[in-house]
């Protein structure tokens, strides 16, 4: 692969990527930034600061809204002078390529984009009318606001391949589907002692009971049954619960906070027996985008419990690399964790099947290849047409 980007570097562009919120706070967005440094591209950012926190060093070019808003519903009225601010920034600023994420932000950048003839590429990471779970008649206005729209971009990112199902179909004919996986990290894994027999699940990710995330079923699944016990990474409103629950029984439950470091959150995860995604399918975002945790199992080579219905269960499926159940029968979740305790070799090939999709499928690696000739190929086009006009002056 690396010879076939050599052959491409003398192609440069400057690219201004565009998120209502910070780089800092969205994994995703960070290796994306950093593929594209690779191909030679000069990468600005272009975010919403709504939590005024601190910003990386590393991304020097950086502009930012420093206006404090909530996430979801409760901000959507501070959303138009995000929009102005993105519109004005984009019309004075200098760029090749805007590379804009979600619907929140993609209207001004199009606007601006045609104004100024660049090239726009719309990544929908999730749809923002699910997002913040807006009433079905809004919803619908918007989400086919957003399907009209995306004809006019001159390429799609979608994170999972179900969200062409969610939009019904796309009138774009440019998409690329691009999974959020992580990097490999597994040449730094160091292996658990063999002594330790207790069965260990892991799970790192969002903590808000509006996701509906059924973390609950679990619990209580640990707190009855021997030798087991949960560990839980991440934020949220239901930190105080979790937290509660860990002062009382630590032995069964371990609340270890947010853990920004992606290295000794997989170490954790490798470490760890099983881990789980039950996100309700009922929400749309649940149904439709599997998200990155089941990549980050199959990289880790632990198996993953699913709930069904939902995208992860179809790639879960696919790979045989986990459990599907339906996590509303309690029997069907804690069925599928005792054949994981007890059936060792069942669990150890469920982990070998997960690192092979990994491998083969998933791997960032991949990931990145795909969003590289999508800009290369972007790119060659631009300098064609430029190159065109020029000779036709």
């Amino acid at each position: 692969m690396q010879g076939y980007w050599d052959n491409l570097s003398g192609l440069s562009a400057k690219v201004v990527m565009v998120k209502s919120n910070l780089i800092n706070i969205d994994t995703r967005l960070t290796k994306e930034y950093s593929a594209l440094r690779k191909l030679n591209c000069n990468v600005a950012l272009l975010c919403w600061n709504r939590e005024k926190k601190d910003l990386l060093g590393e991304y020097s070019q950086i502009e930012t809204l420093n206006l404090r808003a909530p996430y979801g519903v409760s901000g959507i009225f501070l959303l138009p002078i995000w929009e102005l601010y993105v519109l004005v920034k984009l019309l004075v600023e200098d760029y090749d390529v805007v590379h804009v994420v979600n619907f929140d932000s993609f209207i001004p950048s199009l606007v601006a984009a045609k104004i100024k003839g660049k090239s726009i590429i719309y990544e929908i990471e999730d749809t923002y009318e699910d997002q913040i779970r807006l009433p079905s008649p809004l919803r619908e206005l918007i989400f086919r606001i957003d399907k009209y729209l995306l004809k006019f971009a001159d390429a799609i990112i979608l994170v999972d391949n179900c969200q062409i199902q969610e939009f019904r179909g796309l009138s774009n004919p440019n998409v690329h589907v691009i999974y959020d996986s992580p990097p490999d990290a597994s040449h730094t894994f160091s292996d658990r002692s063999p002594e330790e027999s207790i069965f260990k699940i892991f799970y790192p990710g969002v903590l808000f009971r509006a996701r509906r995330l059924n973390i609950d079923a679990v619990i209580e699944f640990v707190m009855k049954t021997d030798n087991v016990q949960l560990t839980i990474s991440g934020y949220g409103d239901m930190v105080d619960q979790i937290n509660q629950l860990a002062e009382r029984m630590p032995d069964k439950i371990r609340y270890v906070g947010w853990i920004p470091d992606r290295e000794t959150l997989f170490q954790m995860m490798h470490n760890s027996d099983a881990t789980f995604v039950l996100k309700d399918p009922s929400i749309p975002l649940n149904k439709y985008i599997c998200g990155s945790k089941i990549f980050e199992a199959m990289m880790c080579s632990i198996p993953v419990i699913v709930n069904r219905g939902t995208s992860a269960a179809k790639k879960v499926k696919e790979s045989n690399c986990g459990l599907i159940v339906d996590v509303s029968d309690e029997n069907d979740l804690h069925n599928a964790l005792l054949r994981l305790i007890n059936d060792q070799k069942y669990k150890e090939q469920l982990g070998i099947n997960a690192r092979k999709a990994y491998d083969q499928v998933y791997h960032w690696m991949i990931m990145e290849e795909k969003l590289l000739r999508l800009y290369s190929d972007l790119l060659v086009r631009n300098n064609t047409s430029a190159s065109k006009k020029d000779g036709s002056q």
